[in-house]
């Protein structure tokens, strides 16, 4: 099906003849390369790498969008929607210095420091892993409460054992289980 879609949108681009059929054509032969063109997609490219290794530093879902501070060096401008899309960063903002944004993690690209506000998406407080009474005798108490205590195996087995006898079977699970 394919070479006959293609066929047809061959002749549709401009007047040819019935018997003029794309597989005879010579291939297109590439042009000179505009080498500034390849330079900035490469540059977008390594911010995208470290905006998304920031991302996954910090367990900062793909899906929530992010703010993105560019200072020093020379960032292409014509590079940011693609930046913004791969890396679903809602702006690209270029300042002269991170003060002011809070706390943020930043990255270095060539000559460009990358800065992303963290502020309000990670949890900067301490946590305390002790329980609000941590006096000696209640951590105490909370060890040997019964539901810190693994299950003990001797009554596991000697519950699982009357189970085993106590079924139609018990002929077979008795003689199974004294051996």
């Amino acid at each position: 099906i394919m070479p006959f879609i293609t066929e047809e949108l061959w002749h549709s681009l401009a007047e040819r003849g019935e018997d003029e059929t794309i597989m005879y054509q010579p291939s297109p032969v590439a042009g000179p390369v505009d080498e500034k063109v390849i330079n900035d997609f490469e540059y977008a490219r390594e911010t995208v790498v470290a905006v998304r290794g920031i991302r996954q530093q910090k367990n900062i879902p793909p899906k929530e969008a992010l703010g993105l501070k560019v200072k020093g060096g020379e960032f292409p401008a014509g590079i940011s929607p693609l930046v913004e899309k791969l890396s679903n960063v809602a702006s690209v903002e270029q300042v002269a210095s991170f003060d002011g944004f809070g706390a943020g993690v930043s990255a270095m690209v060539r000559t460009v420091e990358l800065f992303i506000p963290l502020s309000g998406m990670v949890d900067s407080k301490p946590t305390s892993i002790t329980s609000a009474d941590s006096s000696p005798e209640s951590v105490k108490n909370s060890r040997t409460s019964p539901s810190w205590r693994m299950p003990r195996r001797k009554s596991w087995l000697s519950s699982a054992r009357k189970r085993l006898t106590a079924s139609p079977r018990s002929k077979v699970w008795k003689m199974r289980l004294k051996h």
